[in-house]
């Protein structure tokens, strides 16, 4: 992105980035400014512009419905994150959605983490962060398929999560009430 899009893009204009990031979706969002001057050595400096920083979540949906355009459709399937499909900072029930929804997701993110793994130093790679999940007993680090895994649980992940195993895929499950 940066070798092919930015760096072309400033050598011959200046450089507005939007970005939809929203205060209340983390601490480290919440102390973001809405209008960022970003310089590289080699590059030109570079706006980044945040129009919605202070907006809500109904705020953003409401744009959405007077202006007729539907939600990404990640939302209506119970994920709370949609940049990336998984997000990395997905909630355990956006989690659960995704297991449950989109198996060939969740198949191709583990085949690739083995990959991974097979080719590290250390033997072992992991999509999420450590701290995605409770630590593990054992003390490695938790794989994409302990995430999973975990994410069909509750009381900590000590006990398999039976309304979760009977969701109906079907229905709309949005964390943000788009299906009411």
């Amino acid at each position: 992105m940066d070798e092919q899009v930015i760096r072309p893009a400033l050598a011959e204009n200046a450089v507005v980035r939007w970005q939809g990031e929203r205060r209340e979706e983390s601490t480290p969002r919440s102390k973001l400014p809405t209008f960022q001057r970003v310089r590289n050595p080699q590059l030109h400096t570079m706006t980044i512009y945040r129009p919605i920083l202070d907006w809500s979540v109904d705020q953003v949906f409401a744009l959405h419905a007077r202006h007729g355009l539907p939600p990404n459709p990640l939302y209506l399937e119970g994920m709370s994150r949609v940049g990336c499909l998984p997000c990395v900072m997905e909630n355990k029930r956006g989690l659960q959605m995704l297991r449950l929804r989109r198996p060939d997701v969740v198949e191709k993110l583990l085949k690739w983490e083995r990959i991974v793994s097979a080719a590290s130093k250390r033997g072992q790679s992991t999509f999420f962060g450590p701290n995605t999940i409770p630590a593990l007993e054992d003390g490695r680090l938790p794989s994409a398929e302990d995430v999973f895994d975990w994410s069909l649980t509750t009381h900590g992940g000590r006990q398999y999560d039976m309304i979760a195993a009977m969701d109906d895929t079907a229905m709309c499950s949005s964390e943000y009430g788009l299906c009411e």
